[in-house]
């Protein structure tokens, strides 16, 4: 981000998967990480159901906002 969060926020993410198959490898989850609250980034990863490996993905589209306030 440009501009630093002025205090706490919430992202929102989800993901349109790159596959129909409803099979472990064709189920995508995403999540969020974020060093700090107030850090002015944040990374958004995409993750398939393969019981032993959750292999990293990359879907067809991330969709994300923000909610909270800038400085």
């Amino acid at each position: 981000m440009a501009t630093d969060m002025s205090g706490d926020y919430a992202i929102k993410c989800t993901v349109e998967r790159s596959v129909t198959a409803l099979t472990a490898s064709g189920v995508e989850d995403n999540n969020i990480r974020v060093l700090s609250p107030q850090s002015g980034s944040f990374e958004i990863g995409c993750n398939d159901h393969t019981a032993t490996t959750m292999t990293v993905q990359d879907p067809a589209n991330y969709f994300w906002a923000i909610f909270g306030s800038w400085v």
